[in-house]
């Protein structure tokens, strides 16, 4: 009996001290449950705070649009103080085109995270602006899906954009009523990217041809002049100066044309290439001029290399008047004159030979009638 009151007792100081334990268990996690809720609200903390000072507009909507909560750059870019000075505003004063609000709402709805969207905004002062945004949807528990939408200011680079193609479309309209070739490539491919009417003329390709074909160039210079072209051209692309090369073509109906190219290397502020532009011209009819001339200084050359074989001494028979070839022939004064001048003679009578043979004609009349009488 004794063990068993001894037991119970031991028992009874077991549970006492049991509970001892378990009551400071609770005082201790009475102290350690603000910082258990403040780990816990931490993150949460940490995610609101990046979100409100990052350099960057960004807003997080609900699936309808509704705006639920915007960071200090979206206000500083749309011009409002709060997102309660923001969310009175109508759509209207927000957007450029109230219809680009339902495009990505819908985009949203069919993909749930749309990429780099463009669309103008409008600022509370009514100034528009261009924005570049991505949304994705929040790992947020709940009926209602939330989205983290991203925004850049564009508007800038679409300004610049804007004077680009703009300064692009003179070009075009400039360029377009020249007669001559006016062409730009890539400075790293010598592919075209861009050529004027006038390259249809010359080559007989479409412009949707050039562009198309990025060997196009290449295969039309003539077999004969690639060679000299391309190390014409290699030369130059080392110093990237404007080089000028002239060379012929071969058209899309076969025929051939002679064109004098002008290449010059467009450069930005740093001096790398950004495009290689030219100027090419037809001059087949300068060439077939400028072959005639030759031809014609050849003729004239070989003309004045004969008549100036007469000059000097020349071997002539005393007796008969003949004249011997640089052969050792004898040739009578015409046919030895007409071999080295190209000249043609005519035959007639001198007034001395008419008394001297034709006594019987010998007046003075027929003297002077004479004197201009030729046989041919």
């Amino acid at each position: 009996m004794r063990d068993i009151e001894k037991g119970k007792e031991q028992l009874i100081e077991e549970v006492i001290e049991l509970r001892q334990h378990i009551t400071e268990l609770e005082e201790q996690q009475d102290l350690y449950e603000p910082i258990k809720k403040e780990l816990q609200e931490y993150p949460k903390r940490l995610y609101k705070w990046l979100i409100q000072n990052a350099p960057i507009a960004i807003s997080i909507t609900a699936e309808d649009g509704e705006v639920l909560e915007v960071n200090k750059a979206f206000l500083e870019m749309r011009g409002y103080t709060s997102i309660e000075d923001f969310g009175g505003t109508p759509l209207s004063a927000r957007y450029v085109n109230v219809s680009d609000r339902e495009h990505w709402l819908s985009l949203l709805h069919k993909k749930h995270t749309v990429t780099d969207i463009e669309i103008q905004l409008l600022k509370k002062d009514g100034t528009p602006i261009w924005v570049s945004f991505s949304s994705t949807p929040l790992p947020i528990e709940g009926s209602t899906r939330q989205y983290l939408t991203v925004m850049q200011n564009i508007t800038e680079r679409k300004q610049i954009q804007q004077a680009l193609e703009e300064s692009e479309k003179k070009y075009r309209n400039l360029t377009a009523s020249l007669s001559e070739v006016i062409y730009r490539c890539n400075p790293e491919t010598f592919f075209v990217t861009y050529v004027n009417k006038s390259i249809e003329d010359l080559y007989g390709y479409t412009i949707e041809e050039w562009l198309k074909d990025p060997t196009l160039w290449e295969n039309a210079i003539h077999p004969e002049d690639k060679e000299k072209v391309f190390a014409g051209l290699a030369k130059a692309s080392v110093k990237k100066q404007p080089y000028i090369h002239v060379y012929r073509i071969i058209r899309k109906d076969k025929s051939v044309r002679w064109v004098r190219d002008h290449v010059s290397w467009e450069k930005d502020e740093q001096g790398d290439p950004v495009s290689v532009n030219g100027i090419m011209y037809d001059i087949t009819e300068l060439k077939q001029v400028e072959g005639k001339r030759e031809q014609l200084i050849q003729e004239l050359q070989e003309t004045l290399a004969k008549v100036n074989t007469l000059s000097g001494l020349l071997p002539i028979c005393a007796w008969c008047k003949k004249l011997r070839d640089d052969k050792g022939y004898w040739k009578s004064v015409e046919e030895y004159i007409s071999a080295h001048t190209g000249a043609e003679f005519t035959h007639g009578i001198c007034p001395e030979c008419h008394n001297k043979y034709f006594p019987e004609n010998s007046t003075e009349e027929n003297g002077k009638q004479n004197n201009n009488s030729e046989v041919r």
